[in-house]
């Protein structure tokens, strides 16, 4: 409890100072205000001064002269080296510093602004401005700025970057399963880097080409490939819109359902878009054909073994890298507001990768989600199929259904209940989820539930429950989970989270017994500050209690995992 608290106190504090930091130039701007960011920015470039008092004024109405003198401080930043003339080459017309009011203007805010200096241009010429100079000096930034959206439909570069750093204290495994080997957080430090530089390319109106480009060491560790830094191309592929036919080349993101096609992550301390968005990076072709808004069909052929950092994940059996490559197909049926869907692919090699071992992998889904006003019913069956080796085909089939509320639309109450049944020879690329430390748990049946409510935007909750039977009827042991958090947000940049969740296990896969259960719980703390739309830091702490948990925890063991990370997006 004393940990806890100092934890708590110590992340506080931080909430606290940087809330104060964050105070705007107005005193009746609240920093939750909806237009704190925007009364700020119009302050820092002078369009806005505010009155005499520190006061905005934002309840009062604007009178004409005062919008005026507005447009008129707006001018300057439009004038000097930002007039141009058209005879200019278009080579310089990349440099974003020749408009540095607009921060990516489009040609839309252009006409705008025209539109205001005719409405006022009364007003404005009573200030002293040249109204007919401003004019032109508008039409040919619009100019400009037509050039610049040309060359950025053509070509475009962003950027995801982030750092991040891991310690670990005690004896066990983190909530991922990984080996905590015991010391203190400082003997137990990892720091990884990552940044994706992503283009996109237009050569024509109907080809476009992607590419991410990735540099730094995360992935490395993320795929137990070592701590290297390294370039790598996470993806890099063509599509080309043929009509109803659009084709895609090369290394590209896929995925259909979690029971089909669907990556795992398996870091839940670190965010980043590569490894948490469910999509494989597959080597080869993919087609979409689209029969009207009601029917299309998706077919691939890949390659599995050529992305050193996921292949591992695709097409395995029970965690070996049994396959070389696949392909299948899927259709999706438009139902009125419903939706179906029907899956196939095969995953094989030409022999098997070790003695006893399968070569081949069939699977088969299927899907379905009904919406009717806020609620949504859905399901979903899959069935893997092992040919060669000594893989039984039977317990071989998953299945699940839930209804849920808020789930398809953006409500503040949300609520879901589902039941599954798993086999323990259950085997495809999906990510059908977890229960404490286990991914993908094989060999189950029973119930989960979740529920969510929002007091508005400064506070919200939720609360989760599963409960896991054996599916087949032979195995022995209980499992389930009882969990939820609370997220706090002072403000638009602070927001602060408490979760907790305890596993209880009375047998499954080996842990605990029914006279003699295995437990573990897991209360974590994350503040985060939000600089701007771009950048976050987020500062976390959790603390692990395993009690018969074997083979690190025999009696009772605690131990801690402490998390940071600043991302940064361009």
């Amino acid at each position: 409890m004393k940990k806890i608290l100092f934890a708590l106190a110590t992340i506080g504090l931080i909430a606290i100072a940087c809330a104060a930091f964050a105070q705007g130039a107005f005193v009746d701007v609240p920093t939750d205000h909806w237009a704190y960011d925007a009364v700020n920015q119009l302050q820092r470039v002078g369009i806005i001064v505010g009155y005499p008092d520190g006061t905005f004024g934002g309840k009062r109405a604007m009178t004409r002269y005062e919008f005026a003198v507005a447009i008129a401080r707006l001018l300057p930043l439009l004038n000097g080296e930002t007039v141009i003339n058209n005879d200019v080459d278009l080579s310089g017309y990349a440099k974003k510093s020749d408009i540095p009011t607009f921060n990516g203007a489009s040609k839309g805010d252009l006409d705008a602004l025209r539109k205001l200096v005719n409405e006022f241009g009364d007003e404005l010429a009573s200030l002293g401005v040249d109204v007919d100079a401003l004019k032109r000096d508008v039409a040919n930034l619009t100019a400009r700025v037509e050039a610049l959206e040309a060359e950025n439909r053509r070509i475009r570069f962003t950027g995801d970057f982030f750092a991040a750093a891991k310690a670990t204290k005690g004896l066990g495994e983190d909530y991922d399963g990984n080996v905590i080997p015991g010391g203190n957080l400082l003997d137990n430090v990892a720091v990884y880097k990552n940044f994706d530089l992503n283009i996109v390319g237009r050569p024509s109106s109907n080809v476009t080409v992607y590419s991410t480009i990735n540099y730094g060491d995360y992935l490395n560790e993320y795929s137990f490939l070592g701590t290297d830094d390294d370039f790598y191309p996470t993806y890099l592929y063509a599509v080309a819109d043929l009509g109803k036919t659009t084709l895609t080349a090369g290394r590209f993101p896929m995925q259909w359902t979690p029971y089909t096609i669907k990556s795992t992550d398996y870091d839940s301390y670190i965010d980043y878009a590569g490894t948490d968005d469910g999509n494989y990076a597959l080597d080869g072709v993919k087609a979409d054909l689209y029969f009207g808004k009601a029917f299309n069909v998706t077919m691939f052929a890949a390659k599995n073994d050529q992305n050193r950092y996921f292949m591992d994940y695709f097409g395995d059996i029970n965690g070996m890298d049994d396959f070389d490559q696949s392909a299948g197909a899927r259709a999706n049926f438009g139902l009125g507001k419903a939706a179906l869907g029907v899956s196939y692919y095969e995953s094989w090699a030409q022999t098997a990768k070790l003695a006893n071992r399968a070569n081949i992998l069939k699977v088969y889904g299927a899907d379905l989600k009904i919406p009717f006003g806020g609620f949504c019913l859905g399901g979903e069956y899959a069935k893997s199929k092992a040919i060669g080796g000594l893989l039984a085909n039977n317990e071989n089939e998953a299945w699940e259904v839930g209804l849920g509320y808020g789930c398809c639309t953006d409500s503040k109450l949300g609520f879901k209940v589902a039941y599954k049944d798993i086999g323990q020879n259950f085997n495809t690329a999906g990510n059908w989820g977890r229960i404490g430390r286990y991914f993908n748990p094989l060999d189950i049946k029973g119930w989960d539930a979740c529920a969510k409510y929002d007091f508005g935007k400064s506070f919200g909750m939720y609360a989760k429950y599963q409960d896991y039977d054996p599916a087949n009827g032979i195995g022995v042991g209980n499992i389930k989970s009882v969990g939820g958090g609370l997220n706090f947000n002072f403000g638009a940049k602070n927001s602060f989270g408490v979760e907790y969740e305890r596993v209880i296990n009375k047998g499954y896969r080996g842990n605990g017994a029914i006279g003699n259960p295995a437990k573990s719980t897991f209360t974590t703390l994350t503040y985060n500050y939000k600089f701007n739309p771009n950048a976050n830091f987020k500062i976390g702490y959790q603390f692990i209690t395993d009690k018969n948990v074997m083979p690190y925890a025999p009696v009772k063991a605690d131990s801690d995992v402490a998390f940071a990370q600043f991302s940064v997006s361009f």
